[in-house]
């Protein structure tokens, strides 16, 4: 009889996962989208020369402006600046069109995020952005393997997106139902002090959520 019981213990909890899943995991991919593209946009213009690439600088700007009117051009201008820009800002623009491109076809997004991360060519730190927003699709357009496989690559040692990776394996773990690895992540982060404040917390909070 407590076998019984203990499978519907699991089915519940699978059960709240996949709630909690379609109601905040948009929104943090959403999040991530923003933030990280931006945060890698500000650290990317430090980084070089501003008159050289006052230019390609503007073009940028101008195609962020069109897109809450016309997303459609936005995109042809920054693929235009991709292949025509002036140093960084052309791998700037691959990573925004990568972002615009997942908001409305997912598994395309993630392609453009693998192709800038793959790109040896382009800088180190733009390159772990791609990676880390590939790692974040992943979740909801691979399989669990190939996400847990992404999020794992953001982890190593030194790495600034070492911490994101860790929460992003969660959120993996949770998106497949696996309530255990995935509290077994979350507990890990809320008793790390070395992780930010913000992330403890969030961990903190799902595993109140979670049930553990």
């Amino acid at each position: 009889m407590a076998d019984v019981f203990d499978e519907v213990e699991e089915e519940l909890r699978r059960d709240r996962a996949e709630r909690l899943w379609k109601k905040y995991g948009p929104y943090l991919i959403a999040a991530a989208v923003a933030l990280v593209a931006a945060t890698g946009a500000y650290s990317f213009w430090q980084d070089h020369q501003r008159k050289k690439l006052d230019a390609a600088a503007q073009r940028y700007a101008a195609a962020g402006d069109l897109i809450a009117g016309d997303r459609e051009r936005a995109l042809a201008e920054l693929r235009g600046l991709a292949q025509e820009g002036s140093g960084g800002f052309s791998g700037l623009a691959r990573l925004k069109e990568a972002a615009l491109v997942a908001e409305r076809d997912p598994p395309q997004g993630l392609a453009l995020f693998r192709s800038v991360a793959g790109d040896t060519g382009l800088d180190a730190e733009l390159r772990r952005v791609a990676a880390a927003m590939a790692a974040l699709l992943a979740i909801d357009t691979a399989p669990r393997a190939e996400a847990e496989q992404a999020a794992q690559g953001l982890q190593a040692a030194g790495s600034p997106f070492r911490n994101a990776g860790r929460e992003i394996e969660a959120l993996a773990a949770l998106r497949a139902g696996d309530t255990a690895r995935a509290r077994e992540i979350y507990r890990a982060l809320a008793d790390d002090l070395n992780a930010p404040a913000g992330l403890r917390q969030r961990a903190t909070e799902m595993l109140a959520a979670l049930g553990s």
